[in-house]
């Protein structure tokens, strides 16, 4: 993948847009990492989608780039796991500088005025999509700009007026509006490397999976354009779940108190449709007395999220609930690692 980037940024001819489509777990960060330590001698701005993943990123960065970092955030200043300060607010003296895809767009102008970057490397790059993080990108038309995803395309099984088809590497084909394409807006695949791709190679385990069968149909529920993109509508989704929600906690429960499982010995994520649904499976989960639960919803504070990331990288098996309603990236707040 690195061989491929720095293929691309030598060629005259070359774009000055890409993007990197990579399956979880294959080490996004640490690419973004390695190609800002190559990048001497050039102002690098790494866009994230949250608060929260500007310190996740700082730390990785910090171990393999060195010196000092600067962010462009409300938040203070960044410390490593020791307490050392490894990342300071503002951009003046750092040539590395993390920030938001909410600040990027509300501070565009300032941050081209200021900073000026050579490069843009822009993580979870399906987030921008929209005209206002396209309108911020247009502060740059002399920045290289990457994007990093696992989930470029949003696409689905309906084929509409004006979607185009998507090829799955595994047969199949999705459709999808060319507007929610990564291509459309980040121009060129520099490189692509399917979960089976990791699996085959050792990058990833295997999945092992299993479905409840609830007498639950989605195919009412509209599909309404959020600020991340398309996403169920809330007030019908929960409708669709309410009259079998009930028997789907229950059953989650059965599974805990089921040694065989190994449920209680594993760390998980759920993802609800409301808060109130988050509360009420976190608390049939706690009642079995197996494993530590908590709920984490768009109103969470740094503090209690980087508590349960303590928890995580001591392996203390959690059941970690998020409200889909309140925060569309909750899949994104903790890094269990791969």
């Amino acid at each position: 993948a690195l061989a491929r980037m720095t293929g691309w940024l030598e060629d005259p001819s070359g774009t000055r847009r890409g993007y990197l489509h990579h399956a979880t777990g294959l080490g996004k960060t640490l690419l973004e990492a390695t190609a800002s330590r190559y990048a001497i001698g050039l102002r690098v701005l790494i866009v994230v989608p949250s608060k929260v993943l500007i310190v996740q990123t700082a730390r990785v960065l910090h171990a393999h780039v060195g010196g000092m970092l600067g962010h462009l955030s409300s938040l203070d200043d960044i410390r490593n796991k020791e307490g050392q300060v490894i990342c300071r607010r503002g951009s003046l003296h750092h040539s590395l500088v993390l920030t938001t895809d909410a600040t990027l767009r509300s501070k565009a102008a300032g941050i081209q005025r200021d900073f000026d970057p050579h490069i843009i490397l822009r993580d979870e790059c399906h987030w921008r999509y929209s005209e206002a993080s396209q309108a911020a990108l247009a502060h740059f038309p002399e920045a290289v700009i990457i994007g990093f995803s696992a989930t470029p395309d949003y696409v689905g099984t309906v084929n509409k007026a004006g979607y185009e088809p998507v090829h799955l590497p595994q047969g199949g084909v999705l459709f999808g509006n060319p507007r929610r394409f990564a291509r459309t807006h980040f121009g060129t695949l520099l490189d692509t490397r399917s979960a089976r791709w990791g699996m085959d190679n050792g990058y990833l385990c295997g999945l092992a999976w299993g479905q409840l069968a609830l007498d639950a149909s989605l195919e009412r529920v509209r599909i309404v354009d959020g600020p991340s993109g398309p996403d169920y509508e809330e007030a019908g989704l929960r409708q669709a779940m309410a009259g079998v929600w009930p028997k789907l906690c229950n059953t989650i429960a059965d599974l805990y108190r089921d040694s065989s499982t190994g449920f209680a010995g594993r760390r998980a994520f759920a993802v609800c449709t409301s808060i109130e649904e988050a509360h009420q499976l976190a608390d049939i989960i706690r009642e079995t007395g197996t494993v530590r639960t908590d709920v984490v919803v768009g109103a969470t504070g740094s503090v209690g999220r980087e508590r349960l990331n303590i928890l995580a990288e001591r392996h203390f098996p959690i059941a970690e609930i998020a409200a889909v309603a309140s925060s569309r990236s909750t899949g994104d707040i903790i890094d269990f690692g791969d």
